[in-house]
């Protein structure tokens, strides 16, 4: 497949092995991506209606959706994370992390209108590591909103080793992929902005109303690996 035709930085065993374990935490909650190419036109003028395009059975990204997913990733580029693997991989974490808190809010309000008991993962008291935190403040739509200092130390501190050890099953497939999750963002103020610029991508990604725009959004991510490895 070409997302895997990654040359001169990344040997392509090592970039594939890489890539699979991240679509697998992807998966978990995205549906999978397509093949095929996606399309680099630049179309800043493109409305939402036309910011996904058919052609020839695939699904390309453009429009402002497109230029918010190439601004976020010069966010990790100019913030020193110049290694497009990493640039990936960070982003994959982060998105899994959103899609966490956003399906336990989802199935809390379907629990509560079909009047059935729901248990958060982030409900009461939760054990990271060696320490006692309160869970709600693992929460997507909670730490966004603290300070980017506070926001950088519960992301680094709390929720990464949470998301690790999520699985209770140390021997699943899971808790092995999800084994060496590191935190790379090294400052507070790229964390925010980063935070920021994914929460507009979502929302970007909610007017299209699309139901494999996720999918469509991670092809893009790969295929600008792609594009890195070749032009070195």
């Amino acid at each position: 497949s070409d997302r895997f035709k990654i040359a001169i930085h990344f040997s392509l065993e090592q970039a594939a092995h890489r890539l699979f374990q991240l679509f697998y935490i992807g998966a978990a909650l995205w549906p999978c991506p397509k093949d095929g190419m996606i399309d680099s036109k630049d179309d800043r003028a493109a409305g939402p209606a036309s910011q996904l395009i058919q052609r020839e059975g695939h699904i390309m990204i453009t429009g402002e959706l497109k230029n918010k997913i190439n601004a976020l990733w010069e966010i990790f580029w100019t913030g020193g994370i110049t290694n497009p693997l990493d640039v990936v991989e960070q982003m994959t974490y982060l998105m899994f992390i959103r899609d966490l808190d956003d399906t336990d809010s989802l199935k809390a309000r379907e629990c509560a209108m079909l009047g059935l008991p729901h248990t958060s993962i982030f409900g009461g008291e939760v054990s990271v590591g060696t320490q006692t935190v309160p869970g709600s403040q693992l929460k997507w739509s909670v730490f966004r909103d603290f300070p980017a200092e506070r926001m950088y130390s519960v992301v680094q501190e709390q929720v990464f080793p949470f998301i690790k050890n999520l699985h209770g099953d140390k021997t699943s497939a899971y808790a092995r992929y999800m084994d060496d999750a590191i935190f790379k963002i090294p400052t507070p103020l790229m964390l925010d902005k980063v935070v920021t610029a994914l929460d507009d991508i979502y929302d970007q990604m909610a007017q299209l109303r699309d139901g494999d725009v996720r999918g469509d959004v991670y092809e893009f991510l790969l295929s600008k690996i792609a594009t890195a490895g070749v032009n070195g």
